[in-house]
């Protein structure tokens, strides 16, 4: 298995630790599942299509207004 060294956040490498004792297995287990499910989690966010839904501002059919009726309600 190929090796790769990381910089861990304290904090974070004391909640394994925890882990570790609690559970009973080894840091590359914990931090190996944690990762993965890290991983899947992001990559199902990616694939999510971004929809976004304008409310209509005017009914169907309805004229837009001119310029000068911009400015007049606009106050200018």
């Amino acid at each position: 298995m190929p090796r790769k060294q990381v910089d861990i956040e304290p904090a974070l490498l004391c909640e394994v630790e925890r882990i570790r004792r609690k559970e009973g297995v080894s840091v590359s287990q914990i931090i190996n599942e944690a990762l993965a499910i890290a991983l899947a989690e992001r990559k199902r966010c990616l694939r999510i299509p971004l929809r976004i839904t304008l409310p209509r501002t005017r009914p169907a059919g309805a004229r837009r207004p001119d310029r000068d009726e911009i400015l007049s309600v606009l106050d200018f």
